[in-house]
C-alpha cells in the first residue's frame, strides 16, 4: 500500500511538534493540585485530633472576661471624671497625660480582648521554609516528621492561648496601676476642696 508522502507531511503539520505534551502538563498540575489537597485535609485533620480546634476561636474564661467587662467601665467611669474637672494651664497639662494613658490602656485592652478569629502571620510565628513539609507535600516522605521543625510549630500554636490570656492579664495590670492613680487623683482633688 502506497500511501502519498504529501498527505503525510499535512498531517504531521497539524500534529503538536512541540517538546511538551499539553494533556502531560494537565495531568501533572492536577495531581499537584490534588496532593496539596490531600495535604490540606491531612494537616486540618491532624489539627482537630490533637485537640487544637480551640485555638482556632480564643476565648477568655469567664473569670477573665468579667475581669475585663469590669476594667473597661472602671477605665470609661475614670476618663468621664477626669474630663468633668475644670483644669487650666499647668494643671490641665499634667492631668492630659493620665487621661492619655488611660485612653491608651482602653483601646489596647478593647483590642486585645476582642482577639482574633483566625490565625495570621501577624500573630503566630510559622517557619519560613519547613524542608520536611514540603518533602511530605511533594515526596520523600519521612516517617520522622513529627519529631523536627513541624512539630515544634504544633506546640507553638498550643501555647498561643496561654499567651493571648496572659497579655490580657498584662494590660489589665497596667489599667489598676492607672486607676490607682486616678483615686489618688481623685483624693487630692476632695482634699483641695475641703
Amino acid at each position: 500500500m502506497n500511501l502519498p508522502k504529501e498527505g503525510l507531511k499535512m498531517a504531521e503539520c497539524l500534529e503538536d511538534t512541540s517538546n511538551q505534551d499539553s494533556d502531560r502538563n494537565m495531568d501533572s498540575c492536577s495531581f499537584l493540585k490534588e496532593q496539596f489537597d490531600i495535604f490540606k485535609h491531612d494537616y486540618r485533620e491532624a489539627f482537630d485530633e490533637h485537640g487544637h480546634e480551640t485555638l482556632a476561636n480564643l476565648s477568655l474564661t469567664p473569670e477573665l472576661k468579667k475581669e475585663v467587662v469590669n476594667t473597661l467601665r472602671k477605665l470609661q467611669k475614670a476618663k468621664i471624671g477626669i474630663e468633668s474637672h475644670n483644669f487650666k494651664g499647668e494643671d490641665r497639662e499634667n492631668i492630659a497625660d493620665l487621661l492619655y494613658k488611660i485612653s491608651t490602656v482602653q483601646q489596647e485592652l478593647e483590642r486585645v480582648s476582642r482577639g482574633k478569629t483566625e490565625f495570621s502571620i501577624q500573630n503566630v510565628e510559622l517557619p519560613k521554609y519547613d524542608e520536611d513539609a514540603i518533602k511530605a507535600l511533594f515526596g520523600e516522605q519521612n516517617p520522622n516528621i513529627e519529631n523536627n521543625q513541624a512539630k515544634k510549630t504544633i506546640e507553638k500554636l498550643c501555647d498561643f492561648n496561654r499567651i493571648f490570656e496572659d497579655k490580657i492579664s498584662g494590660v489589665i495590670g497596667a489599667a489598676i496601676l492607672l486607676l490607682n492613680e486616678y483615686n489618688e487623683f481623685e483624693e487630692y482633688i476632695k482634699s483641695i476642696n475641703n
